[in-house]
Order: C-alpha cells, then structure tokens, then sequence
C-alpha cells in the first residue's frame, strides 16, 4: 500500500468535502512595474533608470534661433524639473520651414513598451512675447523602424499632469512608413517633447517648457 504525504491529507479531504476540484480558469493579468524615465530630483540631466542617456536638445529647421535646457527648481509639487527654454524664427526666405525646439532622451536600447498603456508627466508651458504655443508634440522614436510615433497635447496656463494613452500615438504625416504601432512600440529607443508650429514665413517664437516625473505605466 503506498502512504501519500501527510501534507496532502487537508487539500485531499477538503477537495472530498467540496464535492471535487474545481478548475480556475479565470485569465490573470499581472500588470508590469512602471518604467521611471525622470523625476529630476537629484539635480541633474540624467535619468532615474540607468537604461536611458542624458537628456538633450536641439533646434531645427532654423538658422535664426537658440534653446537653452537645465534642470531647474521647482518641479510640480517637487524640488526640481526639467527646463526648455527657447526662441525660434522662420527664417524670411519666402518659404514656410516649421522651425521648433525639442529634448529628448535615448534609450541605451530598445525598450518593449507593449505591456504598458500610458505615457505618464507632468508639464507646464510658460508662453512668451511671440506667437503662442498651442500644443507640445510627446513622441516615441523606433530608429530601427526608421520612424517614430506622435500625440500632439495642448497646454494650459498652469501645471498639467497628463497619462497619454500609447495606442492614441500615430506616425507623423510627414513621415508615413506604414509601421504597425506594437511593432515600434516593442522597439522603443528615443522619447521626447517638441513644438508644433505652424509659423508663418519670418514669424518668430519663444516659450518655456517644464516637464516634470516622466513614466510608462
């Protein structure tokens, strides 16, 4: 005769006691632990999670212009923030040219971003004396994809916190490839916030952008 365990003795008779077992077939969804980008609060351009490079920044489309970025104090409900401040013209040549002003950070590689639903940060634009800034553009780069995907956010006069839904992103019109969203969502590389002006031949620009405790959850 063969003697089961006496640990099993309990489950067996509750199983009896029970009338059976019965199967759970319910599907469980663990969600994944958030990707901390930034909260900025040691001070410095270099994000929380080691995968990512310093922050940096450019302008384009320009001649006429600088930018300046830092990370400055204070952040929304925090000790610091992020800071862009720029001053962009079209240049007067008879041609619309979009000049803008962006910072991004990239990934040291590529990051599957397809468990996750939003886009997560807190932002504040400071307008300047120019043509206003109406919204800022949140793109998620896959450069072995050769593109990336937007979400233009418009902006109010005060601290924002916003979750960006990443299935909202969409490839830019200037740059159509036809790439399915989860496949350059599963190879996510460069992240960032931009302008989206539309300024007119020799107009001129100048804001200041805040961004503060930037995720994926």
């Amino acid at each position: 005769m063969v003697t089961r365990p006496g640990w099993l003795l309990p489950a067996v008779v509750l199983a009896v006691a029970n009338g059976g077992c019965a199967v759970d077939d319910r599907d469980i969804n663990v969600r994944p632990e958030p990707i901390l980008i930034a909260t900025f609060e040691d001070g410095t351009l270099q994000p929380n999670d080691a995968r990512f490079n310093r922050w940096a920044s450019t302008i384009y489309n320009t001649e006429i212009g600088d930018r300046v970025y830092r990370v400055t104090s204070p952040g929304r409900d925090s000790g610091f923030a992020l800071e862009l401040t720029w001053d962009v013209t079209d240049t007067p040549n008879g041609v619309m040219e979009y000049p803008g002003a962006l910072i991004r950070t990239q990934a040291l590689g590529s990051i599957d971003l397809t468990r996750y639903t939003t886009f997560s940060f807190s932002f504040h634009v400071v307008q300047g004396p120019y043509v206003p800034v109406e919204s800022i553009q949140v793109s998620i780069g896959c450069d072995e994809l050769r593109t990336a995907v937007i979400l233009a956010q418009p902006v109010g006069s005060e601290w924002q916190s916003v979750d960006l839904p990443l299935q909202a992103f969409v490839e830019p019109v200037w740059s159509l490839t036809g790439v399915d969203l989860e496949d350059c969502l599963s190879r996510a590389d460069q992240f960032g916030f931009g302008t989206t002006y539309n300024l007119h031949d020799g107009e001129r620009a100048a804001a200041t952008l805040l961004l503060d405790d930037i995720l994926f959850r």
